[in-house]
């Protein structure tokens, strides 16, 4: 139908909200907002590649962060979206999904 989805999105964790992030960003660029929290240390970000509308998903993985920041089932990210797609059409949307619950290691 020739919508191109545009705009930008914040995350918020623990209370934290990133600046906006451009709904094309690359996976550094989020892996980048996400570090500068305070209440996240490391985190590995993939992105896929964009679709011909310009969606992508992003995935998120905590990292091992020797403070024990990270311990534990993590709270899910907040979104607020600011995306935008062609006029007239239905505006793009953005979620946020668990695909594995974390656990604590113990160490011996």
């Amino acid at each position: 139908d020739g919508s191109y989805i545009a705009g930008e999105f914040t995350l918020s964790f623990r209370g934290v909200e990133t600046n906006p992030i451009s709904s094309d960003a690359a996976a550094s660029e989020l892996k980048d907002e996400l570090e500068s929290l305070p209440s996240i240390a490391r985190v590995d970000v993939v992105r896929s590649p964009l679709d011909a509308v310009g969606g992508c998903t992003f995935q998120v993985s905590f990292l091992e962060d020797g403070q024990r920041i990270h311990r534990g089932d993590m709270p899910m990210f907040e979104v607020k979206s600011y995306l935008t797609g062609t006029p007239g059409e239905t505006n793009p949307s953005i979620s946020v999904e668990e695909t594995r619950k974390g656990t604590e290691r113990e160490v011996q």
